[in-house]
């Protein structure tokens, strides 16, 4: 029963943060592995934005913890707002699960599909790290 209440407590923050983390590390392009992998099948866009829509949803866990704190009283705020956050949060990691716009991709994302483009292959086959003459040359 300890390891439900231990859960319950700090394991939407460890889970959620753990969530936003890889997500910022998506973001920022020190993690790039997964733009290899398909989306997933009922995804309407063509390439792989799973690791932003957890970090939605990671984001979603957080403020439902924070609000569950707020009720009770160990931090200052409104549940109501804290619950209404991470609400937006999960509906919004589930719009991002089906359709991100690639607008919003981070610009490393869109400056790999934009070199493949130039030089006429599947994005999928080049490596998503610039060599060091793509540096030179402007890729990110």
């Amino acid at each position: 029963m300890a390891l439900i209440a231990w859960f319950l407590q700090y394991g939407f923050f460890v889970v959620g943060g753990a969530m936003v983390a890889q997500a910022i590390l998506a973001w920022s392009g020190t993690w790039r592995r997964w733009v290899h992998h398909l989306p997933p099948g009922f995804a309407v866009t063509k390439w792989n934005f799973f690791p932003f829509c957890m970090g939605l949803f990671g984001l979603g866990l957080v403020f439902i913890r924070l609000g569950i704190n707020a009720d009770v009283g160990t931090i200052p705020g409104s549940k109501g707002i804290y619950d209404g956050i991470g609400v937006l949060f999960f509906a919004l990691s589930l719009v991002a699960f089906v359709w991100w716009p690639a607008a919003l991709a981070p610009g490393w994302h869109r400056d790999w599909i934009r070199w493949a483009a130039l030089n006429g292959t599947d994005p999928r086959e080049t490596d998503p790290w610039p060599t060091e003459v793509e540096r030179a040359e402007g890729r990110r």
